[in-house]
């Protein structure tokens, strides 16, 4: 009991979307993630455990123009069809044969979710099903307040809004094409409404990316989301600002001492629109098609073994080994293989 408790509190991710988890936790998913644990602690290669928690991309449309945002740069790792969208008919071929390990689904990584119009019936599916649901947005749409209900009616868990200025001259600097009058507008009245249908969910976050060109209106961000009645306030600092460089190389001198395996290959999976999974948020690497092959084929397939295997030998296998290569959270395990500069991951 003692060795399950402190696994437990080695799960950095319930620490942050406690609120979600434990709504949606079961025996059976208790069972599994303890299990899950203990094989990436014991380094396995195969796992009979399966991924509690996923990233399930909807769209790899999104409206703004982000400059900091890998996916709409040029140099970007692989196309992707502006056209994709994940059908949902596809979303419960991927998600009913893990369903009843699944805990949580992060509807994200390059798109923004509300660009699919399946998404409120693959949250419908999430909460028919016990798992619990997230997405981060730009919120900055012209919604209705019919839309704004269905965020709340079709079970929504969890909703990240990205408010990363106060002022539009400030906000616009990131989120281009983005409108910030939009976003609080729509925050406010999803605020109101949830207030007024007495809903638990979703648990509604600001979130605030710290740049140097908006660093002097944290404090005022911070007081917005008090006033507005967010039940949460966020702030992360941006890749590439100035002070990511000590968190860097704390997080370099933390894993040179503990040699941890990669949880990305253990505990979580990325699933594309189009079915391709992908090791992490980084999707230079494809480990198999899930629509095509079936997510636990993919799971234990030779792709997934070999990236697993790098955490046992510290030697980079050569395509998978590419991932890992100037990721910032385990740069340290293949440091003697490249001399370049870590690059930013999503």
């Amino acid at each position: 009991m003692g060795r399950a408790l402190r696994m437990w509190h080695q799960l950095d991710y319930f620490k942050r979307h406690y609120q979600t988890v434990i709504r949606h936790l079961t025996p059976k998913k208790i069972a599994n993630i303890l299990f899950n644990t203990y094989e990436m602690e014991k380094k396995k290669v195969i796992l009979k455990s399966r991924p509690p928690f996923l990233k399930v991309e909807p769209t790899a449309l999104c409206q703004l123009h982000c400059p900091g945002c890998p996916w709409h740069q040029e140099a970007s790792p692989r196309e992707f069809s502006t056209s994709g969208n994940l059908s949902y008919d596809k979303f419960v071929k991927l998600i009913d044969p893990i369903r009843d390990t699944t805990v949580e689904i992060s509807f994200s990584l390059r798109g923004d979710a509300f660009m699919n119009r399946d998404i409120f019936d693959m949250i419908s599916y999430c909460r028919k099903y016990n798992i619990g649901s997230e997405i981060p947005t730009n919120f900055s749409y012209k919604f209705n307040d019919e839309t704004l209900e269905r965020i709340i009616d079709c079970g929504l868990d969890h909703i990240i809004i990205a408010v990363d200025g106060t002022t539009q001259e400030v906000y616009e600097q990131y989120r281009k094409g983005g409108h910030l009058d939009w976003v609080l507008d729509n925050a406010r009245r999803l605020i109101e409404l949830k207030r007024k249908k007495h809903s638990k969910t979703p648990l509604v976050e600001c979130k605030f990316i710290s740049f140097v060109h908006n660093e002097h209106q944290f404090e005022e961000a911070k007081k917005l989301s008090e006033s507005m009645g967010f039940d949460r306030f966020s702030t992360v600092l941006d890749h590439f600002h100035p002070k990511r460089k000590a968190e860097f190389e704390n997080t370099i001198r933390k894993s040179d001492k503990k040699k941890k395996s990669c949880y990305w290959v253990y505990r979580t999976s990325v699933i594309c629109w189009d079915g391709q999974v992908c090791p992490c948020c980084n999707d230079r690497f494809n480990l198999g098609n899930a629509v095509e092959d079936g997510f636990l084929n993919v799971w234990n397939n030779e792709h997934y073994r070999a990236m697993r295997t790098m955490f046992i030998t510290g030697e980079p296998v050569e395509e998978q080994g590419k991932v890992c290569i100037g990721c910032r959270t385990f740069w340290a395990t293949f440091t003697h293989e490249s001399e370049k500069e870590p690059v930013a991951t999503a």
